[in-house]
């Protein structure tokens, strides 16, 4: 079973907020526009806006229990442009 910890723990690494992330600091609103365009939800950010950790948590908790989180599944796609391992990253691909 996925624990709220380790989605917090997920969160944080794409978010760009633990150290050894793979991906760059995203601001609220970078995720509000990655799961706009795709996970084709309707967010604004806006204040109040939860905390970014607690805003994905919640979008993975939606998906587990919606069935769609293997669309969270990382492919080239979803490797940021400017992500500062992307060079490994692409090399494991």
């Amino acid at each position: 079973m996925i624990t709220e910890e380790m989605l917090k723990t997920i969160a944080n690494v794409f978010n760009g907020d633990d150290e050894n992330s793979i991906y760059e600091y995203k601001t609220g609103s970078d995720l509000v526009r990655f799961f706009n365009q795709y996970f084709n939800r309707k967010d604004t950010y806006k204040n109040p806006f939860p905390s970014r950790w607690r805003y994905v948590v919640d979008i993975l908790l939606l998906l587990l229990c919606t069935g769609f989180l293997s669309q969270m599944i990382i492919t080239k796609s979803f490797i940021p442009k400017k992500s500062k391992h992307k060079k490994l990253v692409e090399d494991k691909l």
